[in-house]
């Protein structure tokens, strides 16, 4: 995993990326690592909580986006972040469609199987940027909380 922690104003991630590929270049070929596609991974967590319901499910979707095949978007957001996408049958709904023939964008989860994280009760909270190819955290975390996820996620990438 390459983790940027924060980034200076104005800059961006493929930039750093290069810069990191620049310093380690001579010593760690990173093609040796692939890249992994997280677009999968929201789907991926969507069903399971369709599957084993919201409160089972190792995360809880409060927020998604698919791209749909013909060029459009489907987004569905819960009311709030203690809530699932499928506490509201509307929004589950239109996330149903997006899961059956769309392409995941972003996921906004939080993680309920870790209850060392910050959120306690509420779970980790992490923003899977498919399309970007990312992973963010919005709070601070401990690492092996950071790496319990991240494995699940890349678990669930195919």
């Amino acid at each position: 995993m390459l983790q940027i922690t924060r980034l200076p104003t104005n800059d961006d991630y493929d930039k750093a990326l290069d810069r990191f590929r620049r310093v380690v270049r001579k010593w760690l070929d990173l093609s040796r690592f692939p890249l992994l596609d997280p677009r999968s991974a929201v789907k991926a967590l969507h069903q399971e909580e369709k599957d084993l319901g919201v409160k089972a499910a190792r995360a809880r979707a409060c927020g998604i986006k698919y791209d749909t095949k013909a060029g459009g978007s489907i987004e569905t957001t819960s009311a709030t972040s203690k809530l699932s996408i499928l506490s509201d049958s509307a929004t589950s709904q239109a996330a149903s469609i997006g899961l059956q023939s769309g392409v995941g964008r972003n996921g906004n989860f939080y993680w309920r199987d870790h209850p060392t994280a910050s959120g306690g009760e509420r779970g980790l909270h992490v923003k899977i940027l498919g399309k970007a190819g990312r992973i963010h955290f919005p709070t601070d975390e401990k690492e092996e909380d950071i790496r319990h996820v991240l494995k699940n996620i890349r678990e669930l990438c195919k």
